[in-house]
């Protein structure tokens, strides 16, 4: 499918996220489905298509992957502690 071969798109990001876990013919399928509901959309609301890029998928920052961790040790019954590391020499 062209839209998993375009570069810094959120089509090839959709692609590569879903190949890892389920192959390539089903990140195939699921971006052929991505493009139609898009597609869907734009002509319902008679809108401009607006490229959300290849970081659609990434997580905002690195404040929630620390909370989202901590909060799943402390689910298993760890007592956690944060500090900031200090660079490496």
């Amino acid at each position: 499918m062209g839209g998993s071969r375009t570069r810094g798109t959120s089509l090839v990001a959709t692609w590569h996220r879903i190949k890892g876990r389920r192959g390539g013919k089903r990140a195939c399928l699921a971006v052929a489905h991505r493009v139609l509901r898009m597609a869907y959309v734009l002509l319902r609301d008679r809108r401009p298509y607006r490229e959300e890029g290849p970081d659609y998928y990434r997580p905002a920052g690195t404040d929630r992957v620390k909370d989202k961790l901590v909060r799943r040790l402390q689910r298993l019954g760890y007592a956690v502690t944060v500090t900031v590391a200090e660079p490496a020499a």
